[in-house]
């Protein structure tokens, strides 16, 4: 059976306690990536590249939500503020994602006959963590 993203959240650290933005729309876990290092030399009796794993690096997030002032002032509050994130999984696959990030874009179209939303990029930094 598949899981539903239905009861997936996002939030932000405020002080001591978590405030969920409302109204997400879409949100992805942040992709991880592994750098490789060449480590080759000429003394190489097999003349073949040799290489070993590097910095681990954990790409933006997209986050796109319903537009209201109220999200949009608060997002635009936070830009260039360092902050704790926390994503949590849909209920059939409770995992909890924890991080420290900030926003790098916050993209509001208005078009003609379509609802507007908020597109967001949040950059984590250092480890994410997912328990």
């Amino acid at each position: 059976m598949p899981v539903l993203g239905v009861t997936s959240k996002i939030e932000y650290a405020v002080g001591s306690s978590y405030v969920a933005l409302a109204g997400v729309k879409t949100l992805a876990l942040p992709s991880i990536s592994v750098t490789s290092i060449d480590t080759s030399h000429l003394g190489l009796t097999s003349y073949q590249k040799t290489m070993m794993p590097g910095m681990i690096t954990n790409a933006a997030i997209s986050v796109s939500l319903e537009f209201s002032e109220s999200a949009f002032t608060t997002l635009h509050g936070m830009l260039r503020d360092m902050v704790d994130w926390r994503i949590t999984c849909p209920a059939d696959e409770p995992a909890v994602v924890t991080f420290s990030g900030f926003i790098t874009k916050i993209d509001t179209p208005f078009a003609p006959d379509e609802e507007v939303m908020i597109s967001l990029e949040i950059t984590p930094s250092g480890d994410v963590s997912i328990a």
